[in-house]
């Protein structure tokens, strides 16, 4: 999902953009909640996440902040097999050092959550989706059931900042781990949370699989690449 809630910068701001990807060494605190605040705050307004929230729409951001942070220090965190959960791929303006856009990625090797996943995940719902958080969890179960077997990396968020409008930084992202995907020989998997962002996933190679079924907000629509 690429919000898309304010104009376009003027050609002149139209740089490339470089993208790194975070380890788990130079991933500082500081680091880590401030990519965190990055995705929270292109999601703060995005339909399908805030009909998983509360209705305080002032604390939107700071509520996905807490759920964000959870998220990349999981993906940076080692499995047992001593490489890190997924990937965290950040774009940045090489003219200051800003942050344009992150996109958060599951590694493939994906196995359906235990029941000791599932309760881990309690906690932080509370805290970011409060009354709402039972539905959450059942969005999120409904999601993990509906992955492909087949290994794949899994795209589960993907934000970008206004001052990354019309300079292909949500794409670049996106083509940045099927060029990983392509090497390793696996496929690459999404949902995307609008009809509306369907065509730009298509233009990239994506091809709908399915409609998943969500509580209390809109469906989502399964979308897998493998070429």
């Amino acid at each position: 999902m690429t919000p898309t809630n304010a104009a376009p910068p003027s050609p002149a701001h139209r740089s490339s953009f470089e993208i790194e990807t975070l380890t788990a060494q130079d991933a500082s605190r500081t680091t880590v909640e401030h990519v965190a605040g990055v995705l929270a705050e292109a999601f703060a307004t995005d339909p399908f996440t805030t009909g998983l929230l509360p209705g305080d729409s002032d604390g939107h951001a700071a509520r996905l902040s807490v759920k964000f942070v959870r998220m990349i220090r999981s993906m940076l965190a080692e499995g047992s097999d001593g490489l890190p959960c997924g990937a965290v791929d950040v774009a940045v303006d090489p003219a200051d050092g800003s942050v344009l856009g992150v996109a958060l990625w599951e590694r493939p090797g994906h196995s359906d959550p235990t029941w000791r996943d599932q309760l881990s995940r309690v906690p932080t719902y509370v805290r970011t989706h409060g009354a709402r958080a039972w539905d959450a969890l059942r969005t999120t179960a409904a999601c993990d059931r509906a992955r492909p077997s087949e290994d794949h990396w899994y795209l589960t968020e993907l934000g970008t900042t206004p001052a990354a409008r019309g300079r292909g930084v949500g794409s670049g992202l996106v083509k940045h781990r099927i060029a990983h995907a392509r090497q390793q020989g696996v496929g690459v998997y999404l949902e995307s949370s609008t009809r509306d962002n369907v065509p730009f996933y298509e233009k990239l190679g994506f091809e709908e699989v399915e409609t998943i079924g969500t509580k209390g907000t809109n469906d989502l629509t399964a979308m897998w690449q493998k070429d």
